[in-house]
């Protein structure tokens, strides 16, 4: 990781949920670094950066995750520390006492779902930019289901079942396929072709991330707080 010479601006960890996305339409001041591991926080510290630090993507089987305890050496040293997403929503729940803020339906997913778990924002993708997923996070095929669920498609019986077969694979092997093999029998095919080629706008991983940037959360945080409403579909992109 490079040494980060703008003082006061957003460095932001950011990987496979950017995929996709322009990021040049993001607002300006902003610094694009690979998915966080251990130790990325500790040398931005000691690089001189004070700031707002936002983590989205993050390593976690192949290289030791950013750790618990570098996260709050930041949050000591005056820096805000924002997660979203991915491994970024993870970390701002399981730190939401010490001072991490987190945003979005990912993050509000772990406050809400009893059974939701870091499992569930997991994928496989490739090693080096612009990190093509392989497989789907679980999340977004929740956020998927959930809107069938509302629009009456299915009930929820059916979407916790689906859920559920999902939640037994290992998270590299989950694909949209199955999933829409599943729903063969229970919404009209036509409709299945056109959710399968319009599947962006359930990449709720991806939504987050963009909400966060287009919302300038870092600057009004006071006004979002992070709220999803308690239907579990976020009060911005509605699907």
């Amino acid at each position: 990781m490079g040494k980060i010479t703008i003082k006061e601006a957003v460095v932001a960890f950011i990987g496979p949920s950017s995929f996709g996305t322009n990021l040049l339409e993001t607002p300006q001041g902003i610094n694009y670094l690979p998915p966080v591991k251990r130790d990325d926080i500790t040398k931005l510290l000691d690089s001189g950066f004070i700031g707002d630090v936002l983590i989205v993507d993050g390593y976690f089987h192949s290289q030791p995750s950013v750790s618990h305890s570098e996260i709050v050496n930041a949050i000591q040293a005056g820096c805000n520390v924002w997660g979203v997403s991915s491994m970024g929503a993870i970390r701002a729940y399981e730190m939401k006492e010490n001072g991490m803020k987190g945003f979005g339906y990912v993050y509000n997913c772990f406050i809400h779902y009893d059974d939701f778990t870091d499992d569930e924002v997991a994928l496989m993708h490739l090693p080096v930019p612009p990190y093509n997923p392989v497989s789907e996070p679980l999340v977004n095929i929740r956020y998927f289901l959930d809107s069938l669920v509302k629009n009456k498609y299915i009930d929820q019986k059916i979407c916790s079942s689906i859920i559920e077969k999902f939640k037994c694979m290992y998270f590299g092997d989950r694909y949209l396929s199955d999933m829409f093999k599943m729903l063969s029998d229970h919404v009209p095919q036509e409709l299945l072709i056109d959710y399968q080629d319009n599947f962006d706008q359930f990449r709720v991983k991806t939504i987050d991330l963009m909400d966060f940037f287009k919302m300038k959360v870092w600057e009004n945080y006071e006004t979002y707080n992070g709220s999803v409403n308690i239907e579990g579909v976020p009060s911005v992109a509605q699907v």
